[in-house]
């Protein structure tokens, strides 16, 4: 009497570890084994499909084994549409428990062989699959009951074990002994040497000295951790007599994308010139890098474009790393899905300004992030220029706010603040009535003349004490054309370190040379946060991942475009030693009063350069307290050093002027 069916066991999930899942009716109803279907194997054996050897490549002695009911799976379609798990599961049978294991660890009944699947560590699964040795995949492979030819993954014997798992075995070269070619063949193979590891010791330790004994002792892929796997290139060649198929993929692009090589690879052609996509068996190596990935995903739509041609065609369709990550699943083996396509025609209509909905959500805390982090390694593994067509990313920019200027640098005039640290003092500045540029970097980037500054208030602390910024000490005020005398082996001739037309300003100049400078022995900095709306600052970072343009500069640069005259002194605020209040350089003069000289000499002569260290705070802190105590107008640092630009909220309307 023939055993009920089950249903096929799912495999375990963390909300079912072991329960069953019932299936249509249509599939569950069991199979007499000794039906005369086309294909099917009959209990002596005959009938079977040319191609398949039922035994393997060595066959066993056979033996009475107990019952066994297989279920029907679905049958096959061309292509068959892929599953969401296991590349196994159009393919899993009810096996009887009690069948034992042959020599090759497989279990027969009435001709037909069972493999037991592992799990990733070893262990049986509990589930199992029918095989049939596959002579031009030199493995065994998973087979229907209702096919003549096996149209499922290959499968591999664990070691010492009845287990079989999809993972093919792999040979590993040992780098201490071998090393590959620095680039690949046209097939995509690397060619390996071996060398001979010489230890070697000096007075900084050990070190090993590699020589080539052997040019050409193999071939070799890379895996994703850069190790070399050993292969052989013509068993993925087969006859050479005939022509090569799917030929537009290189071996080394079938191990790219799929993984696969020797006679997979061979297989893996073979199939899918008849399907026109990959195999359901052959499952897609997860890379990290989705324009990589989309590209490869792209060659079964455009078999015969370029890899350049193919960057091209997906960066038409405007695509954010999510959309991206979405398509990774939707043209896995196929074509640009609708989705895709419906996004593509709306960013090339200039009249909708929801074509940049996509894109803002990606880029705008991204632009943030630059701007509070700045360089950063991440940035590149994403180029904007994959994912975005150049007249598309350059609307959109316009439209999130960013101009150019006449070097074709990336401008903002909505920034609120940027950072300095400075050797002059509050007082010089209130008195000028302006910051003006002493020193600095040439005006390649910026509309006028180029003023550094930085994004971050803990970044411009770095610079307190930065002989960049000493410039200062070489000058008695802000409108000394000339530096004064340093010492006997100083020059004092010649302008300041810009140049003539950069040094010319709307107020009157001093052009003594020689004078006696007071400020020598400053030690004390200042740092300052400058009100920069409405005026152009160029982003350094910016400019470099969304302009291809850089300026020597640190991580966290922006330029200010400084005017002629200077910035106003109405812009100009002194932050508290202890970063939380800022208050404008004119306010703290007018609040020193007849005090202000006295401060300013004990600053230029280094008296005060402790006063933070041994009394908590220094007199123009004192003064940015008073000014807050009496209801002046202070600027509150929300994070303290840890404050960037976009953090600033100003307590006053925006000044009229620069």
């Amino acid at each position: 009497m023939r055993q009920k069916t089950g249903p096929l066991r799912p495999s375990p999930t963390t909300d079912s570890p072991d329960t069953s899942t019932s299936r249509s009716a249509a599939y569950d109803r069991p199979i007499d084994l000794d039906s005369r279907l086309p294909g099917r194997v009959r209990p002596d054996g005959s009938n079977e499909p040319p191609g398949i050897n039922p035994d393997g490549p060595h066959s066993s002695t056979a033996r009475v084994e107990p019952g066994v009911t297989i279920t029907q799976m679905p049958e096959t379609q061309t292509p068959r549409p892929r599953t969401a798990t296991s590349p196994l599961e159009p393919y899993l049978q009810s096996v009887d428990a009690s069948l034992s294991h042959d020599a090759d660890g497989l279990k027969i009944h009435k001709g037909r062989k069972f493999a037991d699947i592992a799990n990733e560590d070893g262990s049986a699964t509990g589930l199992t699959v029918m095989v049939a040795f596959h002579e031009l995949m030199k493995a065994y492979r998973a087979r229907l009951p209702s096919e003549r030819m096996p149209s499922g993954p290959a499968l591999y014997r664990v070691a010492d074990s009845n287990v079989w798992s999809l993972k093919k075995p792999i040979e590993y070269y040992d780098p201490m002994h071998f090393a590959s070619s620095h680039t690949a063949d046209a097939r995509g193979y690397f060619s390996v040497h071996e060398h001979l590891a010489i230890e070697r010791s000096g007075p900084y330790g050990k070190w090993f000295e590699f020589r080539v004994v052997k040019r050409d002792a193999g071939f070799a892929f890379a895996d994703e951790h850069r190790r070399l796997i050993r292969v052989d290139p013509n068993e993925a060649r087969g006859d050479t007599s005939v022509p090569l198929k799917l030929a537009h993929w290189s071996d080394g692009d079938i191990w790219n994308a799929y993984r696969l090589e020797g006679a997979q690879a061979l297989v893996f052609r073979t199939e899918a010139e008849i399907l026109g996509t990959a195999p359901d068996w052959a499952t897609r190596f997860n890379e990290p890098d989705a324009h990589k990935f989309l590209s490869d995903s792209s060659r079964w739509s455009y078999p015969h474009k370029s890899e350049t041609e193919r960057a091209q065609i997906l960066r038409s369709y405007n695509l954010s790393l999510a959309q991206q990550n979405r398509l990774r699943q939707d043209m896995e083996h196929g074509r640009f899905p609708d989705w895709a396509e419906q996004h593509k025609r709306l960013t090339q209509n200039p009249l909708d300004d929801s074509r940049f909905e996509q894109i803002a959500e990606e880029l705008e805390p991204f632009i943030l992030k630059m701007r509070n982090e700045g360089e950063n390694q991440d940035f590149d593994s994403h180029p904007v220029e994959q994912r975005y067509e150049e007249s598309f990313l350059k609307s959109y920019l316009e439209h999130a706010g960013y101009k150019r200027n006449k070097h074709d640098y990336l401008y903002r005039t909505d920034i609120p603040a940027m950072f300095r640290a400075d050797l002059r003092t509050p007082f010089e500045l209130a008195r000028d009535k302006r910051l003006v540029k002493l020193r600095g970097n040439p005006s390649d980037s910026t509309t006028k003349s180029a003023f550094s500054s930085t994004f971050g208030a803990a970044n411009a602390l770095s610079y307190m004490e930065f002989d960049y910024y000493s410039n200062p000490r070489h000058y008695n005020s802000q409108a000394n054309r000339y530096p004064g005398h340093f010492s006997d082996s100083d020059s004092s001739s010649g302008y300041r370190h810009n140049s003539a037309e950069e040094s010319d300003t709307s107020f009157e100049m001093d052009d003594s040379r020689d004078y006696p400078l007071l400020r020598r022995k400053q030690t004390l900095g200042f740092l300052y946060v400058i009100d920069t709306r409405g005026i152009e600052v160029v982003p350094r970072v910016e400019n470099i991942y969304l302009n291809d343009k850089d300026f020597d500069g640190d991580t966290l640069e922006g330029r200010i475009s400084m005017p002629t005259r200077g910035i106003s002194a109405e812009r100009i605020w002194l932050v508290k030693s202890d970063l939380s209040l800022a208050a404008r350089v004119e306010d703290i003069l007018r609040q020193a009063g007849d005090n202000a000289e006295a401060i300013e000499k004990a600053t230029w002569a280094g008296t005060d350069g402790g006063d933070v260290y041994y009394y908590g705070a220094t007199a123009y802190d004192k003064l940015i307290d008073q000014i807050a105590q009496f209801g002046g107008v202070v600027l509150k640092l929300p994070k303290g050093k840890n404050t960037y630009a976009n953090d600033v909220t100003w307590p006053v309307a925006e000044h009229y002027r620069a």
